[in-house]
C-alpha cells in the first residue's frame, strides 16, 4: 500500500504541475475537486486486524499537491466520512493556488491539520463533488477519486459507476480520473474519448507502471526523465522547475549550471503525520519515511545542463517543469519563401507553419520531447472571413486585411496563445481583355466611314484561379485604356534586316480612341481612326490591322496590369481603281513633270551639237599669182534655246574673214546628235562656189536635210583665195593670223 501512495503521490503532482506548464501568455485555471477515501480500510484491511498506513501515504500526497498548486489552481478536498447519511455537506478544505510562500505552507498546514472520523465510502461524496464542478467557470474541471474499496459497501455496484462517470463527462467540461487500489476496489472500464481514465494496482509491483501510464495519458511528459539524480538536462528553455525531493533531512538548497547559481523562490517542507482518525484508533500505522521538500525555481532558464544542489541523502528525486515558449505562426509563399515578418502581403496562396520560439524573442526552439507531439492551430480573420487552419495547411488569402489569434496544445492540457499582427494585403494581378467580334470597318478616300461605331471590349480581372469582374472602385481607378496599331513581328527566318523594316508605331497610319463606357462596369469602346493624308497610300489589298490595347490601376497597394493579345480589326477596302489613279497623279504630277522635263535633256531625246570651238581658223589658200597663203578667222555662236529641253541644238557660223561677193557668210547649223550638223539656211548656198566635205549644197529638196561632217572642211572658191575651214579640230586666238608667202 505504501507504494500505492507513492505513485498516487507522483500522480498528484503532475496533476498540479501541469498547470504550471502553460505560457504567460495563456494561463488557464483549474477546478480540481478531490474525494478522498478516509474509510476505516485505509487504517487496516477489512475483516482482519492487520494495520496499514495508507491513510498517511494519502496524506502526504495531498500535503504535496496543495504545495505545488498553480496561482489559478483550486482544489476542493471531499472527505467521505463527512457523506455518510448526508448529500449536501461542502467540501471540507478549499485550497487555492498561490505564489506566496505563507499562503503555500498554509495550505499544506490545512491537509496536514485535518483529522476525520474513519468510515464507509459513501458515493453520495463522488456526487456532491461532480456538482459542485458543474457550477465551476474554470477553464480546465478534474473529479479525481481515490479510494480502496467498493462504495456503499458493494451496493452501488461497478456498472452504476461506470453510468455515473460517463454521465458526469457527456458535456465535455468534466473529466473523470479514478484510481483503484486493491482487490475489493471498485472497478470500472476505461473511456479516453469521453474523458474517462481508470487504473487498478492488484499489487504492488504492478502500482508504479499501471499509475505512470495513466498520469502519462493525462499529463504527458510533465516530470523530466531524469529520475533519483541530482543531474538534469532539458533541450527547450525552461521558466519554472519543481524540485521534489524525499528523505528524512534532505534540503534543496539551489540548481547551478557553470558558474551560475539559482536560489529558489518557495522551499516548503511537507511530512508524515501521526494520527490517521479521531478519534486516536487502535490502528495508527504511519510512515517516519515520508519526509520531503518541494523548492520551486522561477526565473529563465536556457537549455542546457544543470546541478541540482541539496544535502543530505534523499530517497527520491522528481523534477517539473514548465517550458518558457511561445507559439509562432508562420507563412511561406508558393515557393517555401519566409514572408512571415512581411507587414504586406501579395495575395495568393500560403503554407502555414507553426513552431515554438524562446518566449519574448523570435529564437526557434527545435522539436523536443519535452513538449510532447504539440498540436497547433489558427483563426485567420481575412476580410471578416473567419479560416481555421492548421499546421500545414495551403490557404489563398485575398487582399485586405489578414490578422487572427493561434494557439498550441502540448503535452494535452498546455497551451500558449498568441494573437497575429495584423498586416495589409494587396494584390498584383494580371488583367485580361476579351474582344468582341464586329462586321469590316469600311475605308473610304477619306478615311472609315464608319469609325463611331466602336469595336467594344470587355476588361477583367485574373484573381487567384479564378476571372472575376471590376468592381466599381477598381473600374473608376482604371486608367484610360491605351491602344494602338502594331505590325506583326517578321517570321525569324527573314533575318534581322526583314525585323529593322518594321516600322515604328508612331509611323502607322491608324489609330485608335478608347473610352470606359460609363453604362457598364469593365466594357471599353475602342474607335480606329485613319490620317485622312495617308489613307491612298494604304495596300489595296489591305483587309485587316492589328491592335493592341494595355491599361492599369493601383488602389492603395495593390495594382493590376495588363495588355490585350495582338487583335486582329477587319478592313473592308471601298476605294475605286480611279480615286487612286487621281491621287496618284495629284501627289506625283510635280515628279513627273520633272521626269519629262528631264526626259528632253537625255541623249538621243535630245540632239546636242558637237563640240565646235567658238574661235575658227579659216585657211587661205592663194588662188593667184601674186597673193599669198594667209588665214583668217571665223566665229560658232551657239543659241541660248539650247537650254530648253528636247530642242536640237542650234548655232550660227559667221565666216567675217571671208572675201567672197554672193555667199552669205552666216551658215545656220541644226545638231544631229553625232558630228555632222544640218545646214538650215542650206538653199542660200545653191549654185555657188561653196562646197562642204567637198559636196555642194544640191538644188532640190532635199537641201532642208543637208548635212555635213564637222570633221571635212567646208571650203569657199574666190578669185584670190580658197577659203578652207574646218568645224572640228582648228582653233585660233582671236585677232591673230597667220601668213604663209607662196613660193
Amino acid at each position: 500500500m505504501k507504494r500505492i501512495i507513492t505513485i498516487i503521490l507522483a500522480s498528484l503532482i503532475c496533476l498540479a504541475s501541469s498547470g504550471i506548464a502553460l505560457a504567460d501568455t495563456y494561463i488557464p485555471s483549474r477546478t480540481i475537486n478531490l474525494v478522498y477515501d478516509d474509510s476505516g480500510s485505509m487504517l487496516r484491511i477489512d475483516g482482519t486486524q492487520t494495520c496499514v498506513d495508507t491513510w498517511c501515504q494519502a496524506k502526504y500526497a495531498m500535503e504535496v499537491v496543495a504545495s505545488m498548486l498553480d496561482e489559478r489552481d483550486e482544489l476542493n478536498i471531499y472527505y467521505m466520512s463527512d457523506y455518510v447519511g448526508k448529500t449536501d455537506t461542502p467540501p471540507r478544505l478549499r485550497l487555492h493556488g498561490s505564489r506566496d510562500a505563507n499562503a503555500v505552507a498554509a495550505n499544506v498546514a490545512k491537509i496536514h491539520d485535518t483529522i476525520t472520523h474513519a468510515s464507509n465510502t459513501p458515493f453520495a461524496a463522488v456526487k456532491k463533488a461532480y456538482a459542485d464542478l458543474k457550477l465551476s467557470h474554470a477553464d480546465e474541471n478534474w473529479l479525481v477519486v481515490l479510494t480502496d474499496g467498493e462504495f456503499e459497501d458493494g451496493k452501488f455496484a461497478s456498472r452504476q459507476v461506470e453510468e455515473a462517470y460517463q454521465q458526469f463527462t457527456r458535456s465535455g467540461r468534466v473529466k473523470v480520473m479514478m484510481l483503484a487500489m486493491g482487490g475489493n476496489a471498485a472497478q470500472i472500464k476505461s473511456d479516453e474519448a469521453r474523458g474517462i481514465y481508470f487504473e487498478h494496482a492488484v499489487t504492488t509491483k504492478e502500482i508504479r507502471t499501471k499509475l505512470t501510464g495513466l498520469t502519462n495519458q493525462i499529463f504527458q511528459r510533465n516530470a523530466l526523465p531524469q529520475r533519483n539524480s541530482t543531474a538534469i538536462s532539458f533541450d527547450v528553455p525552461m521558466k519554472q522547475l519543481i524540485v521534489f525531493a524525499q528523505g528524512k533531512d534532505v534540503q534543496i538548497n539551489g540548481i547551478k549550471r557553470g558558474d551560475q547559481r539559482y536560489a529558489p523562490s518557495a522551499n516548503v517542507h511537507a511530512m508524515y503525520s501521526t494520527q490517521s482518525s479521531d478519534p486516536k484508533p487502535s490502528c495508527n500505522l504511519y510512515d517516519e519515511s515520508l519526509n520531503g521538500k518541494v523548492a520551486t525555481f522561477n526565473g529563465s532558464f536556457l537549455a542546457g545542463d544543470y546541478q541540482i544542489e541539496l544535502t543530505g541523502t534523499p530517497d527520491s528525486i522528481e523534477v517539473y517543469y514548465k517550458p518558457d515558449v511561445d507559439v509562432k505562426l508562420y507563412l511561406y509563399d508558393e515557393i517555401g519563401n519566409d514572408v512571415t515578418e512581411k507587414p504586406k502581403l501579395n495575395n495568393g496562396k500560403y503554407k502555414i507553419g507553426f513552431g515554438f520560439v524562446r518566449a519574448g524573442t523570435e529564437e526557434k526552439v527545435p522539436e523536443s520531447g519535452l513538449l510532447g507531439e504539440p498540436e497547433f492551430e489558427a483563426k485567420l480573420i481575412n476580410n471578416d472571413k473567419e479560416m481555421a487552419v492548421k499546421d500545414g495547411d495551403l490557404v489563398e488569402i485575398r487582399d485586405g486585411t489578414l490578422d487572427g489569434d493561434f494557439h498550441a496544445l502540448y503535452l494535452r492540457y498546455n497551451r500558449v496563445h498568441t494573437k497575429l499582427e495584423p498586416r495589409t494585403v494587396f494584390f498584383t494581378n494580371p488583367l485580361v481583355w476579351e474582344t468582341e467580334g464586329r462586321d469590316p470597318f469600311h475605308l473610304t478616300k477619306d478615311g472609315l466611314s464608319d469609325g463611331n461605331e466602336p469595336l467594344t471590349a470587355h476588361i477583367r480581372m485574373k484573381d487567384g484561379e479564378q476571372i472575376v469582374d471590376l468592381t466599381a472602385e477598381q473600374w473608376a481607378a482604371l486608367s484610360t485604356p491605351d491602344v494602338v496599331e502594331i505590325m506583326p513581328e517578321p517570321p525569324e527566318d527573314e533575318g534581322r534586316k526583314a525585323r529593322k523594316r518594321k516600322k515604328p508605331e508612331a509611323a502607322l497610319p491608324f489609330k485608335f480612341r478608347a473610352e470606359k463606357d460609363a453604362s457598364e462596369l469593365g466594357k471599353v469602346l475602342i474607335y480606329p481612326t485613319v490620317d485622312a493624308g495617308r489613307v491612298m497610300s494604304l495596300p489595296r489589298d489591305i483587309d485587316h490591322v492589328m491592335m493592341k490595347g494595355c491599361t492599369e490601376f493601383a488602389i492603395g497597394e495593390s495594382t493590376a496590369y495588363g495588355c490585350s493579345a495582338d487583335t486582329r480589326v477587319a478592313i473592308q477596302n471601298d476605294i475605286k481603281w480611279w480615286e487612286y489613279a487621281l491621287d496618284w497623279l495629284a501627289r506625283w504630277w510635280k515628279w513627273l513633270l520633272a521626269f519629262i522635263i528631264g526626259l528632253g535633256y537625255v541623249p538621243p531625246v535630245k540632239k546636242y551639237m558637237p563640240r565646235i570651238p567658238r574661235n575658227l581658223s579659216i585657211e587661205m589658200k592663194a588662188n593667184k599669182i601674186g597673193k599669198n597663203d594667209s588665214s583668217t578667222r571665223g566665229e560658232f555662236k551657239r543659241s541660248v534655246l539650247n537650254i530648253l529641253p528636247y530642242r536640237r541644238n542650234t548655232g550660227t557660223l559667221k565666216l567675217s574673214g571671208v572675201q567672197a561677193s554672193g555667199i552669205n557668210k552666216v551658215m545656220q547649223l541644226k545638231a544631229t546628235g553625232g558630228k555632222k550638223v544640218i545646214l538650215e539656211n542650206a538653199k542660200d548656198y545653191v549654185k555657188k562656189d561653196i562646197t562642204f566635205a567637198g559636196i555642194p549644197v544640191p538644188d532640190s529638196k532635199k537641201r532642208k536635210q543637208f548635212k555635213f561632217g564637222t570633221t571635212q572642211p567646208i571650203s569657199i572658191k574666190t578669185e584670190n583665195f580658197i577659203y578652207n575651214c574646218t568645224l572640228l579640230g582648228n582653233k585660233t586666238r582671236k585677232g591673230k593670223s597667220s601668213q604663209k608667202r607662196r613660193k
